[in-house]
């Protein structure tokens, strides 16, 4: 999964609540959110002084993002999905502590859109004509919705299809 399947595991009673609710081993969990998380140096400082030379990094971040997406999914004969997107479909509802922490990562998956949005409208790469922090909100509501759609559509044609209007409406 991209970086935007990160969970905070700086708790490890987090990771144990988590896989209780899951009724999965605590190891496994881990194992789960260890290879789902991914160093991206293009959003540190060398990133912003490689944006200052290629204005269009930030579109592009966005572009990956999304495009990872797709790819670790088609890539899924199971189809798993994203662990926050399933864990919001299918607990966040029943347990509201367990709520409020992934509204916490939601929240700081939209900070990363945002941050991106400014910075590539910023330096012309992407359109300033709308506000960044309500792309990022509809850039992380796409992002679930894609998330939860590519577990049971087969077409992958149409999957690459909505993926490309999203994109295309927040980057044209």
């Amino acid at each position: 999964g991209p970086v935007v399947t990160q969970l905070s595991t700086s708790h490890p009673e987090d990771v144990e609540r988590l896989a209780s609710r899951l009724n999965a081993p605590v190891g496994t969990i881990q194992q789960r959110i260890t290879r789902l998380r991914a160093n991206n140096p293009l959003l540190g400082h060398r990133g912003c002084r490689l944006g200052l030379t290629f204005p269009e990094v930030y579109a592009v971040q966005i572009r990956a993002l999304f495009e990872a997406v797709l790819a670790d999914t088609l890539q899924d004969p199971q189809r798993k999905g994203c662990l926050m997107v399933n864990t919001i479909t299918e607990l966040a509802s029943q347990e509201p502590e367990l709520a409020q922490q992934l509204e916490r990562n939601t929240h700081h998956i939209e900070e990363l859109f945002a941050r991106l949005i400014r910075q590539g409208q910023a330096e012309g790469s992407i359109p300033d004509r709308r506000d960044a922090g309500e792309l990022a909100k509809y850039l992380f509501a796409s992002y679930a919705g894609l998330q939860v759609v590519a577990k049971i559509w087969t077409d992958t044609a149409s999957l690459r299809q909505v993926k490309r209007q999203i994109l295309r409406s927040v980057l044209s």
